[in-house]
C-alpha cells in the first residue's frame, strides 16, 4: 500500500518513474520463473513468462504499442 505524498487517486495512474521500477522489477521476477519453469521442462510455461518478461520490458521502456505480427 503506497502511503503519504506518493498516494494516488482511485483510477489514476501512477507516477512514471513509480511504474517503471514496477515493471522492471516485475521483469525480473519474470526472468527468475522462466529459468525455473524451463529447468522443470514446463516449455509451455517458459515460453509464456519470456513473453510476458519482453512485455514488461517494453512497458517499461515506453513502448506500449505492442503489435501482432501476421
Amino acid at each position: 500500500m503506497v502511503e503519504g505524498p506518493q498516494r494516488r487517486g482511485a483510477g489514476e495512474p501512477p507516477l512514471n518513474e513509480d511504474r517503471k521500477e514496477r515493471l522492471l522489477y516485475l521483469a525480473d521476477m519474470l526472468s527468475e520463473l522462466q529459468d525455473i519453469a524451463a529447468r522443470e521442462g514446463c516449455v509451455t510455461l517458459a515460453g509464456l513468462l519470456a513473453l510476458s518478461h519482453v512485455e514488461a520490458n517494453q512497458q517499461a521502456a515506453g513502448k506500449t504499442d505492442i503489435k501482432a505480427r501476421t
